[in-house]
């Protein structure tokens, strides 16, 4: 199984995560069952890095990120600040972006430090 490093590597230089790497992603951020604030940092300047965005890996990096910022069960004003800044890194919201505020796990009924998607 490839480390960190490498899965960072292979995606800089195809601006690409395929669906097995997501698998990859998955063992190395999960393998102590949860993902941290470095983890979910790491995870937010790999997803800068991917020019091209498989559904596999968005449902990945939504899911992590929600799992990070709700692992309490509740946004802190320091997870809302890193939201923000993670979320508006390129001046913009995508689609999946706005797909943290919707469906299951959805982080618009805790949201209350006044970002609007």
């Amino acid at each position: 199984m490839p480390n960190w490093l490498e899965i960072k590597e292979r995606v800089a230089a195809t601006g690409r995560v395929e669906d097995d790497q997501v698998e990859n992603l998955r063992r190395v951020l999960y393998a102590d069952g949860k993902i941290n604030r470095q983890e979910a940092d790491a995870l937010a300047e790999l997803h800068k890095l991917v020019k091209h965005r498989t559904p596999a890996f968005e449902q990945f990096f939504t899911q992590a990120v929600r799992d990070y910022v709700l692992e309490d069960g509740r946004i802190s004003a320091y997870e809302a600040a890193w939201l923000r800044h993670m979320l508006f890194a390129d001046g913009r919201i995508n689609a999946n972006d706005r797909t943290l505020k919707r469906g299951k796990g959805s982080l618009a009924p805790r949201w209350r430090f006044g970002l609007v998607l």
